[in-house]
């Protein structure tokens, strides 16, 4: 979803938010960022409530114990949807898997950021290396596809980046992205994928979804466009 574009609907259906997202809106500083927050949280819970049919006003989350990640209450989500959000720039991306775990990762790139300062104490050794193998013109493509991928997965896991980030590692084959080196104690099986972005969207932003699958599982991505008008559909 193009926040930028939808924050004039957004606000049209801001009577959606809860009282709790409505007070955070309200501390941005600028309308921009407000703008923008708002955005994300209605288009969240305006597709959330098509795959739970309910109004968005409706939809309910929880956090368990130890998760940074909500999830959707037991008692709305008979069917086990699980989602992910992340906004970068003026994008936003969400992620949604039935009966599994799924994260994503939304990243603007930026051309001066510290990707060596950054890879030295958040990636593993092998990421470090798969970095330097690239040559220097696209390194700054595969620091960005390794973060997002590391990202999804330990927003799959519900931790974000509140473990030691060097001590996970993911391995990418083209689009295609393994868990090499799983958090502490984590005995499932993940499998992701580079998101898809319009051509348009390539020179700027990359994106990764991780979710719990097995190794041999086909995996079937379907990448939609969110609009925020009343009268769209989802």
């Amino acid at each position: 979803m193009h926040l930028l574009a939808a924050e004039t609907g957004a606000w049209q259906l801001a009577a959606c938010l809860s009282g709790e997202e409505l007070a955070r809106a309200e501390a941005y500083a600028g309308a921009p960022a407000r703008g923008f927050y708002v955005a994300s949280v209605v288009f969240r819970r305006t597709v959330l409530g098509a795959v739970l049919h309910i109004p968005p006003a409706e939809v309910r989350f929880e956090r368990l114990p130890g998760r940074t990640k909500p999830q959707l209450a037991a008692s709305q989500n008979p069917e086990n949807w699980r989602f992910s959000l992340s906004h970068s720039g003026e994008l936003a991306l969400l992620a949604l898997g039935c009966g599994r775990e799924v994260g994503v990762d939304l990243e603007r790139m930026r051309a001066g950021v510290n990707w060596r300062g950054v890879a030295q104490t958040a990636f593993s050794p092998y990421e470090r290396a798969a970095l330097l193998a690239v040559g220097p013109p696209h390194r700054l493509d595969m620091f960005y596809r390794l973060w997002t991928a590391k990202e999804a997965y330990l927003k799959a896991c519900g931790l974000g980046l509140s473990v030691p980030l060097e001590a996970v590692s993911v391995i990418l084959a083209g689009a295609e992205i393994d868990v090499l080196q799983a958090v502490h104690g984590d005995l499932r099986q993940w499998r992701g994928q580079c998101v898809p972005l319009p051509p348009a969207l390539i020179p700027a932003y990359r994106a990764a979804v991780v979710v719990q699958a097995a190794p041999r599982e086909r995996l079937s991505l379907s990448v939609q466009h969110w609009n925020p008008l009343p009268s769209a559909d989802i």
